[in-house]
């Protein structure tokens, strides 16, 4: 068999492989708060936990490619603030505030520490109560 012929052959056996593609995947939420501006925002989702406390999930998108992949998912706890619904973990480095409604509006703040780059802080999100998160899972 000549190359070009071994080339055609391996490209068309690639075309039946199975979708290896991402899964999609939302989740139902208490808060959804997300960013308002550009094509790459980050959102973050405060859902209640199979175990004790809340799972603060936090999800890239890139309005260029459609994706939304999960940075990270952390347990966190309900402290006591008389200004805001605060979230956070033990360690102190995951932290969602809601601050509550102003002129309709649920605003927010997310605070999520990683070693190295990639750290995120944001401040005036944009919250949503009783909504949803959605990303890519792996295969």
């Amino acid at each position: 068999m000549s190359p070009i012929f071994k080339v055609i052959a391996l490209s068309a056996s690639l075309l039946f492989i199975p979708d290896l593609q991402a899964e999609k995947v939302t989740l139902e939420t208490l808060y959804t708060c997300q960013q308002d501006d550009g094509d790459q925002w980050i959102e973050a989702g405060l859902r209640i936990n199979d175990g004790p406390g809340y799972e603060l999930i936090v999800v890239a998108h890139n309005d260029d490619d459609g994706s939304a992949i999960l940075v990270d998912a952390r347990q966190v706890f309900k402290t006591k603030n008389p200004d805001a619904l605060v979230f956070e973990d033990n360690r102190r480095t995951a932290r969602l505030e809601i601050r509550l409604p102003e002129a309709l509006a649920y605003n927010g703040r997310l605070v999520f520490l990683v070693d190295g780059p990639g750290s995120i802080k944001l401040n005036q999100l944009n919250c949503y109560p009783n909504s949803e998160i959605s990303f890519e899972r792996s295969p």
